[in-house]
């Protein structure tokens, strides 16, 4: 799992000068920076914060509502506790599965992309090996931005299950879309149209770096379940890039991982 040490620094992702705004931009080839993170700037420490605990002793939301009004809480603010431990009120609804309350602090003006000094609720989630499928698809239900942590996605114990998870989501979205635009449209499509209609909301960018986890942890099954989810000439691209660029000097081990990827997989119509 990925390591993010909040007292310490932060690893984000840059390429040149630009920017990122979407997550077609996620998949670029990127290169590692550090950044500080200063959080002299979060709330002072404390022993107790009267709605952080409330909400992780999962009180009722009516309840909740009287204390957040009472305090006039400011809703979206990190606080940091002596005990080294950094919540806020989402973030503790959250990491705690509270979503019922976590929908009630999003009424009230929380926000899932809420940045504090580079700090932000899905880093706090990923330090604390809290960020399950399930916090995954809540967040991403709530217009959350992937490009939060795009980092994690490059570290090489990022998780299967939540590539799989955040793929399904985007592609299967999508394709919802599609087809109700052309319910309500009332054109009629053939089997051929429909089948297209698949393979284009299928063509989703896959980083290298994925592939190569693959082919180091033998896990050809996840490989083919992201092969399904990008064009063939695409793959092969990575593929390729991969056998170029990974060599046992920097990765032990890693060509008898590809001999065997290759004489498995290489004639099963992957790429």
């Amino acid at each position: 799992m990925f390591s993010f040490e909040i007292d310490t620094i932060t690893t984000t992702m840059t390429l040149s000068n630009k920017s990122y705004t979407s997550d077609a931009d996620l998949f670029e080839n990127i290169e590692v920076t550090n950044e500080m993170v200063q959080l002299n700037h979060l709330n002072e420490e404390k022993d107790f914060d009267e709605v952080i605990s409330a909400i992780e002793y999962n009180v009722p939301i009516a309840y909740l509502d009287l204390l957040i009004k009472k305090k006039d809480y400011p809703i979206n603010k990190f606080s940091i506790f002596k005990n080294g431990e950094i919540k806020s009120p989402l973030y503790a609804a959250i990491a705690n599965n509270y979503f019922k309350i976590a929908d009630f602090i999003i009424s009230k003006g929380g926000n899932v992309n809420y940045t504090e000094n580079s700090l932000n609720i899905a880093k706090l989630l990923i330090t604390n090996n809290l960020f399950t499928t399930k916090v995954l698809l809540y967040l991403l239900n709530k217009n959350w931005n992937i490009m939060m942590i795009k980092n994690y996605f490059y570290d090489f114990g990022f998780s299967f299950n939540l590539a799989s998870t955040y793929i399904k989501y985007i592609c299967d979205k999508s394709f919802v879309v599609k087809l109700l635009k052309i319910y309500q449209s009332k054109k009629s499509i053939s089997k051929d149209q429909f089948e297209k209609i698949i393979i284009n909301e299928r063509n989703f960018n896959i980083p290298y770096q994925w592939y190569y986890r693959c082919i180091y942890c033998s896990s050809f099954d996840q490989l083919i379940f992201f092969s399904r989810y990008e064009y063939p000439s695409s793959i092969k691209e990575k593929i390729e890039y991969i056998m170029d660029n990974y060599s046992d000097i920097i990765y032990p081990g890693f060509s008898l991982k590809l001999y065997e990827f290759l004489i498995k997989y290489k004639y099963k119509n992957i790429y």
